[in-house]
């Protein structure tokens, strides 16, 4: 029998892939995660299971039937939790709702999921806010409009008021002079403390809205805003530098968006160029390099490279995707090596800047910020697959190793790794000691669950 090492310390005898859960994403709060166990009826191809948790005081991985019992999937964690409920493809929402962010016309907490109102249509991928005090979430329904409810004193349901709302309410299409409102692109959505952003459909550019005390809206001023507004987004000269869009030159195209507390990042190419090249624009909060331009500073109200990424001017060469979240005052993208595939696939390192004060960017405990991209440390023949997911100052990703990353990756064969803070039990491999390197979770299944 041959035994095989799997990602981290641990170890797998026999056939790798017949003792390996498949591959579901972790998803991180504030200072805890979440993620779905499939069972043996789940299809292998969607991202459902049962709800497993670790964090906020418990220290390995335990299944919450307490929360929820059913088979879930389009899972958020934060202030308020979301899923949706397989069974009945209905929205659930958890947590606080001081703000009415459950959405079920109260401000009754709720410990258990409950049914978000409805509206008529089934609401789907919902995105919730995780690191303001007020919570507010955000979900788009069948019908194509973008719906958000909860805390709304900054604007930051789009509505066009400054008003908490307790049930799901349509964002507001972005209209600009001469053109016709454009719905907003409900699948690229993210949530900060008080804000809101999404791409727009139909046409090129960036949307946000909410809060902008710190110039987390891009627009160019430091006024709230209660309805989408503009994102100034920049060109590229030929060699990859930023310039000022206009004037026959067009801004970026956006990939994706991400909001930390008070800033905001979106990878972006360069128009025409399909994914050939990327790179990751911040705007907002710099105190802490959370913008990683290279110097920690004031608020920018407009969008700036990150550094440590590029091979090309601001872009990395050949990235064809590079996955991107942000916690509360730090960043990280998962990068092609250098040195290896062209393609975003195993062979991927995970590059962080910001905050690092509790080595949640991969650096020593008691670290200055990160003005710029750092690349954390990964055990050997180790790789990162899909999109980190970022807390108040710690992190998870999916882990493979590259010795039966070909095999094991098809069969979804990766675990799950974490870092950074770890007093409250943030990285789930027992402990509650901090770590600048990616521990393994503890007490997740490694094959599927008994329906």
């Amino acid at each position: 029998m041959r035994c095989v090492p799997l990602l981290l310390v641990f170890l797998a005898c026999g056939d790798p892939q017949a003792t390996l859960l498949r591959a579901v994403r972790p998803v991180v709060g504030v200072d805890g995660a979440c993620t779905l166990v499939p069972d043996r009826r789940d299809d292998p191809r969607e991202i459902v299971g049962r709800l497993h948790c670790w964090g906020d005081g418990e220290t390995r991985a335990r299944p919450r039937p307490d929360v929820s019992p059913d088979i879930l999937r389009d899972l958020a964690v934060g202030n308020p939790s979301c899923a949706v409920q397989v069974s009945t493809e209905r929205l659930l929402c958890w947590g606080p709702n001081e703000s009415g962010q459950i959405g079920d016309s109260t401000r009754e907490a709720r410990a258990r999921a409950t049914r978000v109102t409805s509206v008529g249509v089934p609401l789907r991928r919902p995105r919730v806010s995780r690191f303001g005090e007020r919570g507010f979430a955000c979900a788009p329904g069948d019908d194509g409009a973008l719906r958000c409810w909860g805390a709304g004193e900054r604007g930051q349901l789009g509505d066009g008021r400054r008003r908490d709302r307790t049930i799901p309410t349509p964002v507001r299409a972005l209209e600009l002079e001469g053109e016709e409102p454009l719905p907003l692109d409900a699948d690229s959505v993210a949530l900060g403390a008080a804000h809101a952003c999404a791409r727009r459909v139909g046409g090129p550019g960036l949307v946000c809205w909410g809060a902008n005390d710190r110039g987390q809206l891009g627009d160019g001023t430091f006024t709230d805003r209660e309805v989408p507004t503009r994102v100034r987004l920049p060109g590229l000269a030929p060699d990859g530098t930023p310039v000022q869009a206009g004037d026959g030159v067009p801004p970026v195209d956006v990939l994706s968006v991400a909001a930390g507390r008070a800033h905001t990042c979106a990878v972006v190419t360069r128009p025409g160029d399909g994914l050939a090249q990327a790179g990751v624009l911040c705007w907002g909060e710099n105190g802490l390099g959370q913008l990683g331009d290279g110097s920690p500073g004031p608020p920018e109200r407009a969008p700036r490279f990150v550094r440590g990424l590029e091979t090309e001017g601001e872009l990395t060469a050949a990235a064809t995707f590079l996955p991107l979240a942000l916690g509360q005052d730090h960043g990280c993208a998962a990068v092609p090596r250098r040195e290896g595939l062209g393609a975003l696939g195993a062979d991927t390192e995970l590059w962080c800047w910001g905050a690092a004060a509790e080595q949640q960017t991969g650096l020593a405990g008691g670290a200055l910020p990160s003005p710029e991209a750092v690349r954390v440390a990964l055990p050997d023949g180790v790789g990162v697959v899909g999109t980190p997911s970022l807390g108040r100052a710690h992190g998870c990703v999916q882990l493979v190793d590259l010795e039966v990353a070909e095999g094991a990756f098809d069969a979804g064969g990766t675990r799950f790794g974490c870092w950074g803070a770890n007093d409250l039990g943030q990285l789930g491999d027992g402990s509650t000691l901090a770590s600048r390197r990616p521990q393994r979770v503890l007490g997740l299944p490694t094959e599927p669950l008994e329906p």
